[in-house]
């Protein structure tokens, strides 16, 4: 510790690695190294997180990453309350690492764990709570970590995140509104792949193992999501079937790539259209009528409809492609076609 004291010169380094100094048991010494952003203090005699923070901060205000493997700890409650404080940047954070370092058991201490897991999520991987039975017998039992990995279009959650080996531990899967679950695996300490047995309802629980297990899942697109590319589209919704029939063939793409607006009206127009592309857009010739352009993109639905007798038009002279089609027009549109 007293040998600390003379990196004071140093107040511009911005990494700083004292791992294997077992003689490090306290970080005061430092307060002058503000630049500070990552430091590992893995396999020191530091065994409490309060000698990270100075008053109801960070003592290196910078810190991004921290890495303290392989500690015996008896407290984190001061990085606990730090994260929980009103005002604290957790967008800073970019890794606190405690692999393999034990944390002393009591609920104060488990509660501390899970407070930072909240709000760090995977970027804390936790000490392991070390524990020993009461009522006789030597020996006592270890509870091992569950860490979740972020993943994207979902969230999965365990309960409890620190168990015994044999243990029951229960994960529960919540995509997002369009996605599905791909893929979900466990993986203990070694890289071996823990069995994962399917509950039902988006519930899954495995047997916890002599180790920490780590959690990763992927979400992917639902067959729905894919097929409808429409946000005002459910599949609830008495015409869901009828618009993606519509869209798959080619009778309308919507009003844009992911709107069909459903409740908007329909100008005769647009009901033509509809009707001549859902009878494969067969070319016709006849008069054109005067409000009709050449350019239109309904020029051709209007003169198979003409032709065919679907509809002859507001007059002799004009179609009124902007007019709106009532409930009768439309169905009488169809059964001049198909009757």
């Amino acid at each position: 510790n007293a040998d600390l004291a003379k990196l004071y010169l140093f107040t511009g380094v911005t990494e700083l690695n004292l791992s294997g100094n077992r003689g490090v048991t306290d970080l005061t010494a430092l307060k002058d190294l503000t630049q500070l952003e990552a430091l590992d203090i893995s396999n020191t005699g530091v065994t409490t997180a309060d000698v990270l923070v100075s008053g109801d901060a960070l003592a290196f205000p910078g810190l991004k990453t921290l890495t303290a493997k392989n500690l015996s700890l008896t407290s984190i409650s001061a990085l606990a309350e730090l994260v929980s404080a009103e005002g604290f940047n957790t967008d800073a954070i970019t890794k606190w690492d405690f692999t393999g370092s034990t944390l002393t058991d009591s609920e104060e201490n488990k509660a501390d764990v899970k407070a930072i897991q909240d709000v760090l999520g995977d970027r804390f991987t936790p000490p392991t709570i070390k524990t020993t039975p009461t009522g006789g017998g030597g020996g006592g039992a270890t509870t091992y970590a569950v860490t979740v990995e972020k993943a994207e279009h979902g969230k999965v959650t365990a309960s409890p995140t620190q168990a015994g080996s044999g243990s029951t531990v229960t994960l529960t899967v919540k995509p997002d509104a369009g996605y599905v679950l791909d893929t979900l695996t466990a993986t203990d300490a070694k890289g071996n792949e823990v069995k994962l047995t399917d509950k039902g309802n988006g519930t899954y629980t495995f047997t916890m193992p002599d180790s920490k297990v780590e959690i990763a899942a992927s979400f992917k697109e639902s067959a729905e999501q894919a097929a409808n590319p429409f946000t005002d589209v459910r599949e609830s919704d008495y015409y869901y079937d009828a618009v993606l029939w519509a869209v798959e063939n080619g009778v309308t793409n919507g009003t844009s790539a992911t709107t069909f607006s459903p409740g908007a009206p329909v100008t005769r127009a647009q009901s033509v259209t509809f009707q001549w592309r859902a009878a494969g857009s067969p070319a016709a010739a006849g008069e054109r009528f005067g409000d009709v352009a050449a350019d239109a993109y309904y020029a051709g639905a209007v003169t198979w409809a003409a032709a065919t007798g679907v509809t002859n038009g507001t007059s002799s002279s004009k179609f009124s492609p902007d007019m709106v089609v009532s409930r009768a027009q439309a169905v009488t549109f169809l059964y001049r076609e198909l009757a």
